[in-house]
């Protein structure tokens, strides 16, 4: 299934591929909190306030995950699930130029400096599945 995202630049929107498990999520909360008074095609709407049942936008979510961070100690921003996902669909196998234009990144360079982010153990599990071809038997070199 393909959802359509729109952001923060005119060359930015895309659609982009999601799991049925997401989409599933995404129909059960537009079950929950959409209503004859929503008049949006946004997935997420305030659900209190002066301005309940219009589209939740970026600063409305930033804010709800300050107001998560000073309730319980945990620094998040919705902007690190960004970095994740792109993480692990790399260490998934997806290639750069794919993670690119998930991403919707001009330039490959972004999406691999700036997003991806190999953990030490990743680095050495990666290591330790090339070590076999790598492995060079310099010490028992023409011994037979």
């Amino acid at each position: 299934m393909k959802i359509m995202l729109r952001l923060k630049t005119v060359s930015s929107p895309r659609r982009i591929d999601i799991s049925q498990n997401l989409a599933d999520m995404f129909m059960e909360y537009i079950a929950e909190y959409h209503n004859e008074e929503v008049e949006t095609n946004h997935i997420f709407i305030k659900i209190s306030g002066n301005n309940k049942n219009k589209a939740m936008h970026y600063v409305d979510v930033d804010n709800l995950f300050r107001s998560l961070k000073k309730k319980t100690g945990i620094y998040v921003t919705p902007h690190m699930f960004r970095h994740s996902s792109l993480t692990v669909l790399r260490m998934a196998g997806w290639q750069p130029e794919l993670l690119r234009v998930r991403a919707g990144h001009k330039n490959i360079y972004t999406t691999m400096n700036t997003y991806i982010h190999p953990s030490d153990e990743d680095i050495t599990r990666e290591f330790e599945k090339t070590q076999p071809n790598l492995d060079l038997d310099i010490y028992n070199e023409g011994e037979e």
